[in-house]
């Protein structure tokens, strides 16, 4: 990961098709410190959401879309 990812002072999570996590930057990190924090890394990131959360990120990963 790049150096100015862990500065970005937004959460990014990258995830693979499939929905496992690959990366976080320390924002996600610490902002999911209670659900798992670095550890979330390899899970399936639709894991960790509840509704109506859960919709919003299936719709961007199915789309391939962000959200800012």
């Amino acid at each position: 990961m790049h150096d100015w990812v862990n500065s970005f002072p937004a959460e990014i999570i990258v995830c693979e098709p499939d929905k496992t996590i690959l990366e976080m930057n320390q924002k996600a990190i610490d902002l999911y410190q209670k659900g798992g924090g670095a550890a979330l890394v390899g899970k399936n990131v639709f894991d960790h959401h509840q509704e109506p959360s859960r919709g919003i990120v299936k719709s961007l990963v199915s789309q391939r879309e962000t959200s800012i």
